[in-house]
């Protein structure tokens, strides 16, 4: 059974490293790579225990930094972010980037229950070679409002999943709730009428 934390999430616990960096961290020469890392390890517990947070997830953070910013984000957000400041300042910039992407509110724009006939085409997700990834019960189409900057949210039963950010043809993260109907269309071959917007 999937469980939504409404009480303390990852910017909670963000929030207590900010007070006692060396407590977490320890003794390092890349805190934010360190960090990274520790954030990471909050996400995955959280996708292994079926549990959705309230407010944005720092799964997307790369993301919106790279919108936001414009910088490359390949080599992961802690070396974006260690790039583009001192390494004394690092640390800092980091929770001033995550205290505005936690006031994105994940908005649900429209939602679509898929039947036998939504099976997956491998169009836009493939699992190996040639796998299909599995047919969710449901999907819902979520904006970061304010930001133009929406993904997918999977549901299978009492799990959910949120999928990673959307991006355009030619790379850019500024996304519509179209670019979500017509993955979903591609993949699934489902018509954009049978969607329910909110």
């Amino acid at each position: 059974m999937t469980v939504v934390a409404d009480r303390k999430n990852v910017f909670d616990w963000l929030d207590e490293v900010r007070k006692r960096p060396g407590m977490y961290l320890g003794e390092t020469s890349k805190p934010l790579e360190d960090l990274q890392m520790l954030v990471h390890g909050y996400s995955t517990a959280l996708h292994a225990h079926n549990l959705i947070e309230d407010g944005p997830s720092m799964d997307h953070f790369s993301t919106w930094l790279r919108f936001k910013t414009t910088w490359s984000t390949s080599c992961g957000w802690a070396r974006a972010i260690a790039t583009h400041s001192t390494s004394a300042a690092a640390l800092a910039s980091f929770f001033s980037f995550v205290d505005e992407f936690r006031r994105l509110i994940p908005f649900t724009l429209s939602t679509v229950a898929l039947t036998d006939c939504h099976q997956p085409t491998g169009k836009r997700s493939k699992i190996g070679f040639d796998g299909r990834i599995p047919k969710p019960d449901r999907i819902d189409a979520v904006r970061y409002t304010p930001e133009p900057i929406h993904f997918l949210r999977f549901y299978y039963g009492p799990c959910v999943t949120n999928r990673h950010t959307l991006y355009t043809s030619d790379g850019s993260d500024a996304t519509t709730l179209n670019h979500a109907k017509d993955w979903v269309r591609d993949e699934f071959c489902v018509d954009p009428g049978d969607w329910q917007d909110s």
